[in-house]
Protein backbone atom coordinates (compact mmCIF):
# COMPACT_ATOMS: atom_id res chain seq x y z
CA UNK A 1 0.00 0.00 0.00
CA UNK A 2 1.65 3.08 -1.19
CA UNK A 3 1.50 6.38 0.88
CA UNK A 4 -0.11 9.32 -1.40
CA UNK A 5 1.79 12.66 -1.37
CA UNK A 6 -1.09 14.95 -0.61
CA UNK A 7 -3.83 12.57 0.65
CA UNK A 8 -7.31 13.26 0.57
CA UNK A 9 -8.48 12.44 4.53
CA UNK A 10 -12.64 12.28 2.72
CA UNK A 11 -12.01 10.14 -0.16
CA UNK A 12 -10.00 6.12 -0.37
CA UNK A 13 -11.44 2.55 1.04
CA UNK A 14 -13.38 2.47 4.24
CA UNK A 15 -11.16 -0.41 5.56
CA UNK A 16 -7.45 -1.85 4.69
CA UNK A 17 -6.96 -5.75 3.86
CA UNK A 18 -8.07 -8.03 6.96
CA UNK A 19 -4.15 -9.28 6.43
CA UNK A 20 -2.48 -5.96 6.56
CA UNK A 21 0.51 -5.97 9.03
CA UNK A 22 2.26 -3.42 10.49
CA UNK A 23 5.42 -3.35 10.40
CA UNK A 24 7.09 0.10 11.03
CA UNK A 25 5.76 3.68 11.23
CA UNK A 26 6.34 4.28 7.67
CA UNK A 27 3.86 1.69 6.61
CA UNK A 28 1.33 3.02 9.82
CA UNK A 29 1.05 6.02 7.75
CA UNK A 30 0.42 4.80 4.21
CA UNK A 31 -2.20 2.98 5.86
CA UNK A 32 -3.81 6.27 7.19
CA UNK A 33 -3.29 8.04 3.91
CA UNK A 34 -5.21 5.11 2.10
CA UNK A 35 -8.36 4.53 3.59
CA UNK A 36 -11.28 7.16 4.36
CA UNK A 37 -10.73 9.18 7.92
CA UNK A 38 -13.15 11.51 9.48
CA UNK A 39 -12.60 15.30 9.55
CA UNK A 40 -13.76 17.67 12.36
CA UNK A 41 -15.49 20.55 10.78
CA UNK A 42 -14.98 22.09 14.24
CA UNK A 43 -12.43 21.19 16.73
CA UNK A 44 -11.90 22.08 20.09
CA UNK A 45 -8.24 22.27 19.91
CA UNK A 46 -6.60 24.84 17.50
CA UNK A 47 -5.37 23.38 14.00
CA UNK A 48 -1.95 24.44 12.79
CA UNK A 49 -1.91 26.23 9.89
CA UNK A 50 -5.75 26.16 8.93
CA UNK A 51 -4.57 22.03 8.06
CA UNK A 52 -7.30 19.76 8.56
CA UNK A 53 -7.81 18.10 11.98
CA UNK A 54 -8.68 14.71 11.32
CA UNK A 55 -9.65 11.94 14.47
CA UNK A 56 -9.71 8.44 14.81
CA UNK A 57 -10.85 6.67 17.52
CA UNK A 58 -10.76 2.57 17.63
CA UNK A 59 -11.16 0.03 20.37
CA UNK A 60 -12.94 1.25 23.50
CA UNK A 61 -15.26 4.16 23.86
CA UNK A 62 -17.50 5.51 26.21
CA UNK A 63 -21.68 5.57 25.63
CA UNK A 64 -23.39 7.76 28.41
CA UNK A 65 -26.27 5.33 28.65
CA UNK A 66 -24.72 1.80 28.04
CA UNK A 67 -21.34 2.00 29.62
CA UNK A 68 -18.25 0.95 27.49
CA UNK A 69 -18.66 -0.19 23.93
CA UNK A 70 -17.05 -0.25 20.60
CA UNK A 71 -16.42 2.74 18.75
CA UNK A 72 -18.38 3.71 15.78
CA UNK A 73 -14.99 3.93 13.96
CA UNK A 74 -13.81 0.28 14.83
CA UNK A 75 -17.57 -0.53 14.28
CA UNK A 76 -16.51 1.13 10.40
CA UNK A 77 -13.15 0.13 10.39
CA UNK A 78 -12.69 -3.36 11.94
CA UNK A 79 -9.31 -4.39 10.36
CA UNK A 80 -7.68 -1.48 10.57
CA UNK A 81 -8.55 -1.46 14.37
CA UNK A 82 -6.80 -5.16 14.42
CA UNK A 83 -3.75 -3.66 12.69
CA UNK A 84 -3.04 -1.16 14.94
CA UNK A 85 -3.86 -3.12 18.10
CA UNK A 86 -1.51 -6.09 16.46
CA UNK A 87 1.05 -3.43 16.22
CA UNK A 88 1.03 -2.49 19.83
CA UNK A 89 0.91 -6.07 20.88
CA UNK A 90 4.30 -6.80 19.15
CA UNK A 91 6.02 -3.73 20.69
CA UNK A 92 4.56 -3.91 24.10
CA UNK A 93 3.76 -8.00 24.60
CA UNK A 94 2.87 -7.64 28.49
CA UNK A 95 0.96 -4.09 28.48
CA UNK A 96 -2.45 -3.91 28.03
CA UNK A 97 -5.04 -1.29 26.20
CA UNK A 98 -8.26 -0.81 25.65
CA UNK A 99 -8.46 2.29 22.99
CA UNK A 100 -6.24 3.81 20.67
CA UNK A 101 -6.56 7.68 19.40
CA UNK A 102 -4.84 8.40 16.10
CA UNK A 103 -4.89 12.59 15.27
CA UNK A 104 -3.41 14.34 12.61
CA UNK A 105 -2.19 17.95 12.62
CA UNK A 106 -4.08 19.10 16.54
CA UNK A 107 -2.41 20.94 19.23
CA UNK A 108 -4.47 20.62 22.94
CA UNK A 109 -4.35 22.97 25.24
CA UNK A 110 -2.64 22.17 28.43
CA UNK A 111 -4.68 18.75 30.07
CA UNK A 112 -4.96 15.90 31.69
CA UNK A 113 -6.83 12.62 30.76
CA UNK A 114 -8.79 11.57 33.53
CA UNK A 115 -10.84 9.57 31.53
CA UNK A 116 -7.62 6.86 31.36
CA UNK A 117 -6.32 4.70 33.99
CA UNK A 118 -2.88 3.20 33.82
CA UNK A 119 0.21 4.22 31.78
CA UNK A 120 -0.42 5.45 28.24
CA UNK A 121 1.92 4.33 25.20
CA UNK A 122 2.93 6.24 22.19
CA UNK A 123 4.20 7.06 18.97
CA UNK A 124 4.18 9.57 16.02
CA UNK A 125 4.32 9.37 12.21
CA UNK A 126 5.01 11.81 9.67
CA UNK A 127 7.45 14.61 8.61
CA UNK A 128 7.64 17.29 11.40
CA UNK A 129 9.88 19.25 13.53
CA UNK A 130 9.18 20.32 17.23
CA UNK A 131 6.09 18.98 18.35
CA UNK A 132 7.70 17.86 21.96
CA UNK A 133 5.05 16.64 24.39
CA UNK A 134 5.51 18.54 28.08
CA UNK A 135 4.76 16.36 31.05
CA UNK A 136 4.44 17.35 34.72
CA UNK A 137 5.70 15.48 37.40
CA UNK A 138 6.06 14.82 41.25
CA UNK A 139 9.81 16.17 41.04
CA UNK A 140 9.73 18.11 38.01
CA UNK A 141 8.74 18.44 34.78
CA UNK A 142 9.85 16.52 31.94
CA UNK A 143 9.87 16.89 27.64
CA UNK A 144 9.81 14.20 25.84
CA UNK A 145 11.33 15.22 22.16
CA UNK A 146 9.02 13.00 20.08
CA UNK A 147 10.51 11.39 17.05
CA UNK A 148 8.47 9.34 14.08
CA UNK A 149 10.40 6.51 14.62
CA UNK A 150 10.03 5.60 18.24
CA UNK A 151 7.73 4.44 20.97
CA UNK A 152 7.40 6.58 24.65
CA UNK A 153 5.47 5.34 27.80
CA UNK A 154 3.95 7.93 30.24
CA UNK A 155 1.35 9.06 32.58
CA UNK A 156 -1.11 10.96 31.19
CA UNK A 157 -2.73 11.62 34.43
CA UNK A 158 -0.04 14.19 35.20
CA UNK A 159 -1.09 17.54 33.41
CA UNK A 160 0.78 17.50 29.48
CA UNK A 161 0.66 19.02 26.24
CA UNK A 162 1.89 19.09 23.08
CA UNK A 163 4.23 21.77 21.97
CA UNK A 164 3.85 23.63 18.47
CA UNK A 165 5.28 21.69 15.36
CA UNK A 166 5.85 22.51 11.95
CA UNK A 167 4.57 19.91 9.22
CA UNK A 168 2.54 16.67 9.26
CA UNK A 169 2.07 14.90 12.59
CA UNK A 170 0.02 12.05 13.48
CA UNK A 171 -0.06 11.69 17.18
CA UNK A 172 -1.26 7.49 17.89
CA UNK A 173 -1.81 6.54 21.69
CA UNK A 174 -2.63 3.66 23.04
CA UNK A 175 -4.40 3.60 26.62
CA UNK A 176 -6.63 1.95 28.88
CA UNK A 177 -9.99 3.83 29.40
CA UNK A 178 -12.06 4.41 32.74
CA UNK A 179 -15.08 2.51 30.98
CA UNK A 180 -13.67 -0.82 30.50
CA UNK A 181 -14.78 -1.17 33.94
CA UNK A 182 -18.63 -0.78 33.22
CA UNK A 183 -18.32 -2.64 29.91
CA UNK A 184 -20.76 -6.01 29.20
CA UNK A 185 -19.31 -9.48 28.40
CA UNK A 186 -20.55 -8.57 24.83
CA UNK A 187 -18.70 -5.54 24.12
CA UNK A 188 -15.19 -7.47 25.25
CA UNK A 189 -16.46 -10.43 23.27
CA UNK A 190 -16.35 -8.06 20.09
CA UNK A 191 -13.37 -5.76 21.09
CA UNK A 192 -11.39 -8.86 21.77
CA UNK A 193 -12.41 -10.17 17.92
CA UNK A 194 -10.61 -7.11 16.86
CA UNK A 195 -7.46 -8.21 18.78
CA UNK A 196 -7.62 -5.65 21.40
CA UNK A 197 -5.77 -6.44 24.55
CA UNK A 198 -8.15 -6.08 27.08
CA UNK A 199 -7.10 -5.71 30.88
CA UNK A 200 -8.56 -8.59 33.21
CA UNK A 201 -11.02 -7.48 35.93
CA UNK A 202 -8.42 -8.04 38.33
CA UNK A 203 -6.06 -5.81 36.85
CA UNK A 204 -8.80 -3.10 36.22
CA UNK A 205 -9.83 -3.06 39.83
CA UNK A 206 -6.39 -2.76 40.75
CA UNK A 207 -6.33 0.47 38.48
CA UNK A 208 -9.22 2.45 39.19
CA UNK A 209 -9.10 2.22 42.63
CA UNK A 210 -5.90 4.16 42.65
CA UNK A 211 -6.13 6.93 44.46
CA UNK A 212 -4.78 10.76 43.00
CA UNK A 213 -5.14 14.29 44.36
CA UNK A 214 -6.44 15.92 40.61
CA UNK A 215 -6.02 19.22 42.39
CA UNK A 216 -2.89 18.71 44.16
CA UNK A 217 -1.30 17.68 40.70
CA UNK A 218 -2.82 20.24 38.60
CA UNK A 219 -1.19 22.88 41.10
CA UNK A 220 2.04 21.65 40.61
CA UNK A 221 1.62 21.72 36.74
CA UNK A 222 0.87 25.15 36.75
CA UNK A 223 3.74 26.16 38.80
CA UNK A 224 6.28 23.65 36.62
CA UNK A 225 4.53 25.45 33.34
CA UNK A 226 4.83 28.96 34.68
CA UNK A 227 8.36 28.21 35.35
CA UNK A 228 8.84 26.59 31.96
CA UNK A 229 8.22 29.78 30.05
CA UNK A 230 5.34 28.52 28.72
CA UNK A 231 2.15 30.50 28.12
CA UNK A 232 -1.20 28.46 29.56
CA UNK A 233 -3.37 29.99 26.49
CA UNK A 234 -3.36 27.95 23.22
CA UNK A 235 -1.56 29.70 20.66
CA UNK A 236 -4.92 30.37 19.06
CA UNK A 237 -5.87 32.30 21.75
CA UNK A 238 -9.49 30.00 21.02
CA UNK A 239 -9.78 28.21 24.03
CA UNK A 240 -8.92 28.86 27.96
CA UNK A 241 -8.37 26.75 30.28
CA UNK A 242 -10.93 26.94 33.35
CA UNK A 243 -11.18 25.21 36.84
CA UNK A 244 -14.40 23.86 38.40
CA UNK A 245 -15.80 21.62 41.52
CA UNK A 246 -18.32 18.99 41.26
CA UNK A 247 -20.89 20.42 43.65
CA UNK A 248 -21.76 17.05 44.81
CA UNK A 249 -18.74 15.07 45.60
CA UNK A 250 -16.18 18.20 45.74
CA UNK A 251 -13.50 16.43 42.91
CA UNK A 252 -11.81 19.00 41.20
CA UNK A 253 -11.32 19.26 37.54
CA UNK A 254 -10.52 21.25 34.60
CA UNK A 255 -11.93 22.08 30.79
CA UNK A 256 -11.44 23.62 27.84
CA UNK A 257 -14.95 24.28 27.09
CA UNK A 258 -14.31 27.85 26.20
CA UNK A 259 -14.10 28.69 29.97
CA UNK A 260 -18.14 27.81 30.77
CA UNK A 261 -17.44 26.25 33.86
CA UNK A 262 -18.95 22.98 34.74
CA UNK A 263 -21.00 21.77 37.89
CA UNK A 264 -21.29 18.39 38.57
CA UNK A 265 -18.16 15.86 37.25
CA UNK A 266 -20.32 12.49 35.78
CA UNK A 267 -22.96 10.64 34.97
CA UNK A 268 -23.58 9.56 38.56
CA UNK A 269 -23.87 12.63 40.16
CA UNK A 270 -25.94 14.38 37.50
CA UNK A 271 -27.78 11.51 38.10
CA UNK A 272 -28.56 12.00 41.90
CA UNK A 273 -28.88 15.39 41.26
CA UNK A 274 -32.33 14.34 38.87
CA UNK A 275 -33.05 11.74 41.55
CA UNK A 276 -33.71 14.18 44.02
CA UNK A 277 -35.21 16.67 42.08
CA UNK A 278 -37.74 14.00 40.95
CA UNK A 279 -38.14 12.95 44.71
CA UNK A 280 -39.26 16.73 45.82
CA UNK A 281 -41.32 16.84 43.18
CA UNK A 282 -43.20 13.77 44.03
CA UNK A 283 -43.78 15.32 47.91
CA UNK A 284 -44.89 18.63 46.68
CA UNK A 285 -47.66 16.52 44.74
CA UNK A 286 -48.07 14.16 47.41
CA UNK A 287 -48.73 17.54 49.47
CA UNK A 288 -51.27 18.98 47.28
CA UNK A 289 -55.57 18.61 48.19
CA UNK A 290 -57.42 16.44 46.14
CA UNK A 291 -59.88 17.76 44.15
Amino acid sequence: MAAKELPNWTFGEKDCSEDFIIRGHKEALALLQAVRLPVLKDPLAAALHGSAVVRLQLGLTLNYSAGGCVSADSVRMPNVTKAFFNWFREKFPQATASSCSIVFNRLDTLHMDKGNIGLSHLTCLGDFTGGELWVAGEGQASVLKLQSHRFYVFDSLWPHRGLPFTGLRCYVSWYNHRAVANTCPEARRRLANRGVPLPGLKEVAALTNRKIDHSSRWATALVQWSASGHDISLDAGRHMPSSWVCRRCRKFGSSADLGRSRYYCGRSCKQALYRRRVAKRKKVVAKRPAQ
